[in-house]
């Protein structure tokens, strides 16, 4: 599978349809909404929502860890096991995690939504 272009991702500040990978020193283009007959302010939380793409991935990434620690934990319990230490590390960054996934899912709604 080919990579995308690494994160983050933002919408440029001179025109919000505009969606550019931010760190680098010529910031590629990673969408352009058009000028179509939709709304504006729908081009633009379309923008939002693509420019938010790179950190929504790594929030689902993470998510799934967190869910395959959280059934590795409860298989050892019901074996009378005790899960293992990699298990308890990833699940003590459930907040991380957490925070994580909420910061993603603002930046894709936007501020209006927040």
């Amino acid at each position: 599978m080919s990579e995308h272009t690494s994160g983050p991702w933002h919408t440029d500040d001179n025109n919000h349809e505009l969606v550019r990978a931010r760190g680098m020193s010529v910031e590629p283009v990673i969408c352009f909404m058009g000028n179509d007959f939709t709304d504006a302010r729908v081009r633009v939380a379309n923008a939002r929502l693509i420019a938010a793409a790179p950190e929504l991935l790594a929030a689902c990434e993470a998510q799934k860890k967190l869910t395959d620690a959280l059934e590795k934990m409860l298989i050892s319990y019901r074996m009378g096991k005790q899960p293992t230490e990699r298990t308890f590390r990833i699940i003590d960054k459930k907040e991380e995690i957490l925070m994580q996934a909420d910061a993603a899912i603002a930046k894709a709604k936007g501020p209006d939504d927040a």
